[in-house]
């Protein structure tokens, strides 16, 4: 049995030859070029694994993805819709804090912090680079300046609510309600109503 990795760089398809050899060895013979490349584009990855064990060919996606975050939306679920989106499966890994402890504890965590998005056993930080990276490695994302600046547009007005949300709500017990109060009447609404503007002009 033999195993022959091969691994694309995203966007450029390279030109692939698959061997695989018969039980005894005395020959070579080649996989059609046109096919690899189909079954590439069928799964959904950059990759393929060609397990050659005699006449037997079996393809498997080669890129393993986790989300790494508790069991709840945060800052995880952007990363979780746009691997739906993009139809890539993926492990949702809905941690408690036990075992956050525990990972965070294993110097794997770039800062030390969750989301984390691991891709064959190396971890990628920070939630909105990591779902534009899911989106530009999966066809999800413009390619176009203008419409890529519009979408850079819409992602900061996001954040920037966002944080005036964690403002409130992390905010101590006693000040919590005005907080709130505050972020749903003041913040919000004119920030919302602003993005709304934006697109519809």
């Amino acid at each position: 049995e033999y195993i022959n990795y091969i691994d694309y760089n995203y966007s450029i398809h390279l030109v692939l030859f698959f061997f695989f050899f018969s039980s005894r060895r005395r020959h070579t013979r080649f996989l059609p070029v046109s096919w690899a490349r189909r079954c590439v584009q069928e799964t959904g990855t950059w990759g393929t694994i060609i397990k050659l064990n005699k006449n037997i060919i079996s393809i498997m996606a080669t890129d393993k993805y986790t989300v790494h975050y508790f069991d709840g939306y945060g800052r995880a679920e952007a990363i979780r819709i746009a691997f739906w989106l993009a139809k890539v499966e993926f492990n949702d890994n809905r941690m408690t804090r036990e075992q956050f402890a525990e990972l965070k504890a294993s110097g794997k965590l770039p800062f030390s912090q969750v989301p984390a998005l691991e891709k064959n056993g190396k971890f990628y930080a920070q939630s909105t680079p990591i779902v534009r990276w899911v989106c530009q490695t999966h066809n999800l994302y413009p390619t176009d300046p203008d419409h890529a600046y519009h979408v850079e547009v819409a992602t900061e007005i996001v954040n920037d609510i966002r944080s005036r949300f964690m403002k409130a709500r992390f905010s101590p017990p006693e000040q919590q309600e005005e907080a709130y109060k505050q972020f749903l009447v003041e913040d919000a609404p004119p920030q919302l109503k602003s993005l709304e503007n934006y697109f519809t002009q």
